[in-house]
């Protein structure tokens, strides 16, 4: 049997364990883009493929996204608070600690954290290639238009 003492925990240049994180370990970074005003641990990222995995702290204030599609799926896990997602017709859910929601790339929406602020775990599926045709490891985020 291995002894956590003896594993390297976290990402190596050679994978020869499951690289495991802790919450209480990750290193947090002030958002920009797309996560502009919250705090991010990135624990995954393949500029190649597009793909990504990060830890997600929103801000504890009310916020709301305005209607937004990003270019490859991405999947979330609610760790912490609550978070609302909306679609372009209007309809609301709400989604609490413990649930997960999955998000087709280019699938137009909205969403929003609680007040209280929430911590979410998020992952997206490799992409083609983003907007400005190369791979960035970073949720794509296309802003769009309301209807009048």
């Amino acid at each position: 049997m291995i002894k956590e003492k003896e594993v390297v925990w976290g990402p190596t240049k050679e994978y020869t364990f499951p690289a495991l994180y802790r919450l209480k370990d990750l290193k947090w970074e002030k958002g920009t883009g797309t996560f502009e005003g919250h705090e991010i641990a990135i624990v995954s990222e393949n500029r190649k493929t597009g793909e990504i995995a990060l830890f997600l702290k929103v801000s504890p204030h009310p916020h709301d996204m305005r209607l937004h599609y990003h270019t490859n799926t991405s999947h979330s896990i609610i760790l912490d608070g609550t978070v609302t997602a909306g679609d372009v017709n209007g309809n609301i859910v709400e989604g609490k600690k413990g649930d997960y929601f999955r998000c087709p790339a280019k699938l137009p929406h909205t969403g929003s954290g609680s007040k209280e602020g929430c911590e979410i775990f998020m992952w997206t599926e490799p992409t083609k290639k983003n907007l400005k045709g190369q791979y960035s490891g970073v949720f794509d985020t296309v802003y769009l238009k309301p209807k009048k």
